[in-house]
């Protein structure tokens, strides 16, 4: 797990991080509205991310706390 989000970041800041960005540009250009579009669709994309990661915390320690109980 740890090489995989380790990979992860790694691939993102390299690669994909810039590739969006250039490809965000391309698709909004000097439109507002379209730029006020991606950003709601950003944020709404990175509040799916977080309660997906909180899940995933919350889920890791209640299997480790259930491993714990005899």
């Amino acid at each position: 797990m740890r090489w995989y989000m380790e990979r992860h970041i790694e691939v993102d800041s390299e690669e994909h991080g810039p590739m969006a960005l250039r490809m965000i540009a391309e698709l909004c250009g000097n439109d507002n509205a379209k730029w006020g579009e991606a950003g709601e669709a950003a944020e709404i994309a990175l509040r799916a991310r977080l309660a997906l990661w909180d899940g995933i915390a919350d889920r890791l320690k209640t299997v480790r706390t259930m491993s714990l109980v005899p």
